[in-house]
């Protein structure tokens, strides 16, 4: 009697190699890759409790409403009179069809530097409005820049706290 050796025969592994060489490439070329920004902004909430914020401190929550002619700017407080709260209202109109954000950031510094303590803006973008157009107002009033001793320029908070809120209708 004769006996066979059984003789292990190696695995062909091209044909799996040449299906993972086409199919890596094809893979890469039908992926979408995403670039996700993100911006941080509140919405206002209503609350039948009592505010937690401190009257005693002269702060005032500026409101910016985005319009086709431009800015509109008011202010709210619960710690301001009404006739300096209505001083504080402004009208930037559009200059050569863009917004003004370098005078609107002009004007939210002369409000910070009269009411140190505020730091709450509310946007509220008319419905025509651009996203770019609101980022950019968003941005144009977080910051403002201030030259230092060195003269270089840094940026300093203005109205860092941005509420995006709409008109009910």
């Amino acid at each position: 009697m004769k006996l066979h050796k059984n003789k292990i025969e190696d695995l062909d592994l091209i044909p799996l190699m040449n299906l993972f060489v086409t199919m890596i490439p094809l893979l890469l070329l039908c992926a979408a890759f995403y670039h996700i920004g993100m911006v941080s902004v509140s919405v206002p909430t209503q609350s039948d409790e009592e505010s937690d914020v401190d009257v005693s401190k002269a702060a005032v929550t500026m409101s910016v409403q985005i319009t086709p002619a431009g800015y509109t700017l008011t202010a709210t407080s619960g710690g301001v009179g009404e006739a300096e709260l209505k001083s504080l209202d402004a009208v930037i109109p559009r200059s050569n069809g863009k917004y003004d954000t370098d005078k609107l950031s002009q004007y939210l510094e002369k409000v910070k530097r009269r009411y140190e303590q505020s730091d709450t803006m509310m946007v509220i973008p008319g419905k025509k409005v651009q996203y770019q157009d609101m980022i950019n107002t968003m941005d144009a009033a977080r910051y403002m820049r201030v030259a230092t001793t060195t003269g270089k320029k840094r940026k300093m908070p203005l109205f860092p706290v941005v509420v995006v809120s709409s008109i009910v209708e």
